[in-house]
C-alpha cells in the first residue's frame, strides 16, 4: 500500500501527525507550566502573573504609551492617573475586598515608584510601547507580548522592561520567554563589538510590593538558552509528560502539579 504524502513527511524526527502542537499557538503562560513541570502543563495548568504584577505591568505600559506622545514632567501624578485608569479597567474594586484591593494598591504604588527610576527617562528614550509579536520555534508558534523598547541616550543599545511572574533569579534567568524576547527584539537593534545590542531589564514583584531588578543582556549568553528552549518545545510537541502523580521523580512541586492550587515558584 502507498504510504499518504502527509505520513511520509517528517518533522524533527516525527510525523507531522504526532506534533500534538499542530494548529496550536502557545502563549507564554502555557510555555513556562510545561517548563515548571510537563504534567501540570498536561492538567492545563498556567504560570501567570498575580494580581500586583498584572497591574503594575499595565500601568508601566501605559506610561510608555503616554511617554510616547509627550514627555511626562509630573511622573507622579502620570503614575495616580495611570495606576487609575488601569485600576477601573481591570474592575479590582469589584472583583476584591475594600482590603483586599487596599493591599493591592499600596503594593503596586510601592512597586511603580522603584520602576520608573529603573527606566530613568534621563537614560532611556522610549522608542515603542507594548506589542505582540508571533515566533515559530521547531513547529510552534508562540505569541510573545514585549511590554515596550527603550534606546539608550548614550548609544543605539535597545533596553527592553521584562515584567517575571518568577521569584526566584534562578528561574528567571531560564526563563525561556526571557530568551525568545531578547533574541526578538536583537534583530532590530544595532550590533556593535563593545556593547550589547539588547539589554533585558527583569522586575521580579513580590506581593508586598518590593521589586528585584535584574539586568541581562545579550552578550552575556551564546545561544545555548535558545538551543535549550527548542528543545523544550520539541518535547511538547511530542505530547512527553510524567506519569500520573504521584511520580516517581523527586520534584519538590509534585504535591503542587494541580492546576488552582498555590503555585510555589511565584511569590502570591
Amino acid at each position: 500500500m502507498r504510504r499518504s504524502p502527509l505520513r511520509q513527511k517528517q518533522t524533527l524526527g516525527l510525523n507531522v501527525q504526532e506534533v500534538i502542537t499542530l494548529g496550536k499557538v502557545l502563549k507564554e503562560s502555557e510555555l513556562r507550566a510545561f517548563v515548571k513541570c510537563s504534567q501540570f502543563f498536561h492538567y492545563g495548568g498556567l504560570v501567570e502573573e498575580t494580581i500586583v504584577q498584572s497591574i503594575v505591568r499595565k500601568t508601566v505600559e501605559y506610561m510608555i504609551a503616554y511617554s510616547l506622545r509627550e514627555p511626562i514632567t509630573n511622573p507622579a501624578l502620570s503614575f495616580k492617573s495611570a495606576l487609575r485608569r488601569i485600576w477601573v479597567a481591570e474592575n479590582i474594586d469589584e472583583k476584591f475586598s475594600p482590603i483586599e484591593s487596599q493591599e493591592f494598591l499600596r503594593a503596586a504604588t510601592y512597586a511603580l515608584h522603584a520602576i520608573w527610576l529603573a527606566l530613568n527617562p534621563t537614560e532611556l528614550i522610549p522608542v515603542i510601547g507594548a506589542l505582540s509579536h508571533r515566533v515559530v520555534v521547531s513547529k510552534t508558534p508562540i505569541d510573545l507580548h514585549v511590554s515596550g523598547i527603550f534606546r539608550r541616550q548614550k548609544n543605539k543599545e535597545l533596553v527592553v522592561p521584562f515584567f517575571t511572574p518568577y521569584a526566584y533569579n534562578h528561574s528567571v534567568e531560564t526563563d525561556p520567554v526571557l530568551y525568545l524576547q531578547m533574541n526578538t527584539v536583537a534583530q532590530f537593534g544595532t550590533k556593535h563589538h563593545s556593547r550589547p545590542t539588547v539589554t533585558i531589564i527583569a522586575f521580579q514583584i513580590n506581593s508586598s510590593g518590593e521589586v528585584t531588578i535584574s539586568e541581562i543582556r545579550d552578550t552575556d549568553y551564546t545561544g545555548v538558552q535558545l538551543k535549550s528552549t527548542e528543545r523544550v518545545v520539541m518535547a511538547l510537541e511530542t505530547g512527553y509528560h510524567y506519569p500520573i502523580v504521584p511520580c516517581a521523580y523527586r520534584c519538590p512541586f509534585k504535591l503542587n502539579c494541580f492546576p488552582g492550587r498555590k503555585d510555589e515558584f511565584i511569590r502570591n
